[in-house]
């Protein structure tokens, strides 16, 4: 029961690793489209969109770190719960 439990966790944590790389990989990509907003441009609205297009993107980066940062928080926790899992299988840890 107490393996099964384990492999359920493990998938939970992976689903839940791959989501949150995938919304990490959205905000840079939004934050690129930011960045990008007027460039190759030389008029004055083309240059104030830059501007405002470089500060704007800082936001969706911070968000993507923290996606970035969460999902190496639960990669530590899939790698404590797969050791345990191997460990619980291996007969030596069986043994009394």
């Amino acid at each position: 029961m107490l393996r099964a439990q384990r492999w359920s966790d493990i998938r939970d944590l992976r689903a839940r690793i791959t989501g949150l790389e995938s919304d990490a990989v959205q905000q840079e990509d939004l934050a690129a489209q930011r960045e990008g907003m007027g460039k190759g441009k030389h008029d004055i609205v083309s240059k104030a969109l830059l501007g405002m297009g470089s500060v704007g993107a800082v936001k969706f980066h911070v968000e993507a770190a923290k996606y970035r940062a969460e999902a190496a928080r639960l990669r530590e926790q899939l790698a404590q719960l797969e050791s345990q899992n191997v460990a619980g299988a291996s007969p030596v840890a069986a043994q009394p």
